[in-house]
């Protein structure tokens, strides 16, 4: 559920450069995440038949024989104008005036 306490389905498009997104189910994080809708030979993330996503790595990822997807955040050309950088603390709000 959103904040605002309505359900609000994820947009099919990526909010920053429009393109098509697959929102796929990660089991191991209890997330969805944004993922090209294409299946990509450089991918990890696997959606298994009962529809949950699993990221593979190593040689679960080598031995792999199926389609793979690829993190949207991996190919999205605006990746770095609204993605946080790792170190930096959250921002903090603006002192309001009396």
């Amino acid at each position: 559920m959103s904040r605002g306490g309505s359900y609000r389905p994820a947009p099919p498009t990526c909010s920053h450069c429009h393109a098509p997104v697959r929102w796929i189910h990660i089991s191991a994080t209890g997330k969805r995440w944004p993922c090209d809708p294409e299946a990509a030979e450089a991918g990890t993330i696997v959606v298994l038949p009962d529809g949950a996503g699993v990221e593979l790595a190593g040689e679960d990822l080598a031995n792999w024989k199926g389609r793979t997807f690829r993190f949207h955040f991996a190919t999205c050309p605006t990746t770095q104008g609204w993605r946080r950088k790792r170190g930096i603390p959250e921002p903090t709000p603006k002192e309001t005036r009396s």
